[in-house]
């Protein structure tokens, strides 16, 4: 067994710190923001990382390897990368001084982990980790952690915390896992078209569940699109399905340990489940019994556009053209049965 960590992210990271994130992107205002040179928090979890893990790659766009000190570039290898999505999709207004604040990073994040996966994957690696440029962490319990979750849990991936009120919706600082299971899940994050849903946390719930469970032979495929955070019967079985074979969430101590954008995550929160500890003032469910189902999102994967007249009319042209190929085969085959097309 060898275990590899992959850094991931730009060198200079805007966007929420440690206490400003939770309020969501679409009601952020600029003085929640920060700009953040990540050398430093780079340079110390490499210093720290080459201690323990195996390899370690650093994965970040061609246009940022300019901004990497010296310090950086000595200690760790990196990949200057293509950016795959130059115009993302848009999620609010821009934000002056903070260019990708607005835009939607999914296919960014996992591209570039993807990348760093494979590095990792032709050094002979077997397991791997993902952590983000802009969060310093404690990469010895990180490593620690994820060594006993490889050896001792059936769930396939290792992440921060579970969120009990939302149990559909999956953190993303840290990912890790068997590495061409991680890489398959991060592949699936990389489609550009296909989305359960448009959110990050939900979309990796549902695209797992699809990927690793039986549950579309028995459940509806409209269910895996959801559309408010409410809980099916459908919905119940995919997330006891998960929580057993899914997702494994880390310790509190190590959550608590991420320094974001210069920092400290908030600490004591009881929103969020982490290993070996339930959550001190847990949510129930909320549970749905009518239709929940994001039929826009359905469209747009169907058809490219959320536009109702649009499937309308395309399911008209579809059942005229149908009729007219039938009306075609069958005239041919009377004039073969009567032999009129020889006269």
């Amino acid at each position: 067994m060898k275990i590899g960590l992959v850094i991931q992210g730009p060198i200079i990271s805007g966007g929420f710190t440690g206490q400003t994130h939770g309020y969501g992107k679409t009601r952020a205002t600029e003085n929640q923001l920060v700009k953040f040179d990540s050398n430093n928090a780079i340079n110390e979890n490499v210093t720290e990382g080459l201690l323990y893990f195996d390899e370690i790659i650093l994965s970040t766009w061609k246009n940022e390897i300019s901004k990497l000190t010296p310090e950086v570039l000595n200690s760790v290898e990196v990949l200057g990368l293509d950016d795959p999505t130059p115009s993302p999709p848009t999620l609010r207004k821009p934000i002056k001084e903070y260019a990708d604040f607005h835009t939607i990073n999914t296919v960014r994040q996992f591209y570039s982990t993807v990348e760093g996966l494979k590095y990792l994957s032709d050094k002979g690696i077997t397991h791997a980790i993902k952590i983000r440029t802009d969060q310093k962490i404690n990469i010895k319990l990180l490593y620690q952690e994820f060594t006993e979750f490889i050896s001792h849990n059936e769930q396939k991936f290792f992440v921060p915390f579970l969120v009990p009120k939302t149990p559909w919706t999956i953190p993303d600082f840290y990912i890790g896992g068997e590495i061409s299971e991680l890489m398959n899940i991060s592949m699936a994050m990389t489609n550009k078209i296909f989305k359960f849903h448009t959110n990050i946390h939900r979309d990796i719930f549902f695209k797992s569940i699809f990927m690793y469970s039986d549950f579309i032979r028995e459940i509806p495929l409209k269910n895996f699109f959801i559309y408010q955070d409410k809980a099916s019967s459908e919905i119940i079985k995919m997330i006891n399905y998960s929580e057993k074979k899914l997702w494994h969430p880390g310790s509190r101590n190590l959550y608590e340990s991420i320094i974001w954008r210069g920092q400290k995550v908030k600490s004591g929160t009881n929103d969020k489940k982490f290993n070996n500890e339930q959550a001190s003032s847990m949510s129930t469910i909320e549970q749905n019994f009518k239709d929940n189902v994001d039929w826009d999102q359905i469209l747009l994967i169907l058809t490219g556009s959320k536009s109702i007249l649009k499937l309308i009319l395309a399911v008209i042209f579809f059942k005229l053209k149908r009729m007219y190929i039938q009306f075609r085969s069958r005239l041919s085959y009377l004039l073969d049965l009567t032999k009129l097309r020889k006269l």
